[in-house]
């Protein structure tokens, strides 16, 4: 990686930048299909108000 970024090229490295980025959406939405193609389209909302819920409560703990 360190070969391919360069001074002179900004966009490349705001690409590298947001590859982990692309790689994890990529991998959230081929689970997210196979949730909802075993469990059905309600599935992913309730799995991210669970995780939703885990966040709100341990960032009140934390910031209280």
């Amino acid at each position: 990686m360190s070969r391919i970024a360069d001074k002179e090229s900004y966009g490349t490295d705001i690409g590298l930048l947001w590859m982990g980025h692309h790689i994890g959406r990529t991998f959230s939405l081929a689970m997210t299909g196979i949730v909802i193609s075993i469990l059905g389209f309600a599935a992913p909302f309730f799995i991210s108000a669970f995780i939703y819920l885990f966040f709100f409560t341990t960032a009140y703990v934390a910031l209280k």
